[in-house]
């Protein structure tokens, strides 16, 4: 029997930090205290090490975007893009960040995913020098979450790795009705 999807500790703690840097660590903490009321998971300490209900975690980011947001579901990008600012300077990919190099960032997508998730496939391709194809399939919820923060994400994460600027193009979107993702990242 297949597992449910979980977060890992490492999806919260990388959201904590960018929120808690672009509001404020009381603003973020009110609205944690208002979500531990419904998931009682979020008022106790969580470490990178502990699995979240993904029922639970959607939900935690549904109200950030509420509370801090107005509610607009592509402040999604904004949290990818902190995430990857977090994961790529202090957190598990720095290392990539020092590489510079697009193909080790490419062949990293599925393992990048993996320190997130426990469920679901990512992978990216070297379309050429100045394109990276990315891909998310097999992700239970379609919520647009996913597929929001998760390009945002490896955007991001795409623009440190290369010092260059990046550019998406949909082809294929949670955000669409489609049941997987891909994206195109233009380098310029």
């Amino acid at each position: 029997m297949k597992r449910p999807m979980e977060v890992k500790g490492t999806a919260f703690l990388a959201r904590k930090a960018y929120l808690t840097q672009e509001h404020g660590a009381a603003r973020f903490e009110e609205v944690l205290s208002t979500v531990a009321l419904r998931d009682p998971v979020f008022a106790e300490p969580i470490l990178a090490t502990a699995r979240l209900p993904v029922d639970g975690f959607l939900r935690f980011n549904d109200a950030m975007v509420t509370a801090l947001y107005g509610g607009d579901d592509r402040s999604y990008f904004k949290f990818g893009q902190g995430s990857a600012e977090w994961s790529f300077t202090v957190g598990p990919y720095r290392h990539l960040a020092l590489t510079r190099s697009v193909d080790q960032f490419a062949a990293s997508a599925p393992v990048m995913l993996r320190n997130f998730f426990t469920a679901g496939e990512a992978r990216a391709e070297l379309v050429g020098p100045d394109q990276v194809d990315t891909f998310l399939s097999e992700i239970e919820s379609h919520h647009v979450y996913f597929e929001y923060a998760l390009m945002g994400f490896f955007a991001r994460g795409l623009q440190m790795v290369s010092g260059r600027e990046v550019t998406m193009v949909v082809r294929r979107g949670f955000s669409r009705g489609d049941p997987d993702v891909h994206y195109e990242f233009h380098l310029a």
